[in-house]
């Protein structure tokens, strides 16, 4: 499994947009057969975005990556951001409880 945290810095004043278009995006990828989970929100202290996702693969995250709704979203936030940070760790699930 692949966790990904992506933090969007936004353009002041830019959070209506950035919002309209992450929801379409989250809304998209959870429909991805490869997607485990698909989060965003708001960081309150920094104002910054974050997406929390999980994903199988390498294989199901490079099919996000080149879909159509990621791609017209990398397009159409570059107006509204001023910068993405992401981080790409490989997990595995434990079991605290055996």
């Amino acid at each position: 499994m692949l966790l990904v945290f992506a933090k969007l810095i936004p353009v002041n004043g830019k959070d209506k947009e950035i919002i309209e278009e992450a929801l379409t995006l989250v809304e998209e990828t959870r429909k991805e057969a490869a997607n485990i989970e698909y989060n965003f929100d708001k960081d309150v202290e920094d104002g910054t975005y974050l997406f929390i996702e999980k994903w199988e693969d390498m294989d199901g995250l490079n099919k996000h990556l080149t879909s159509k709704h990621f791609k017209a979203f990398d397009t159409n936030i570059k107006a509204f951001s001023k910068d993405m940070d992401i981080k790409i760790f490989n997990a595995e699930s434990v079991n605290l409880y055996e």
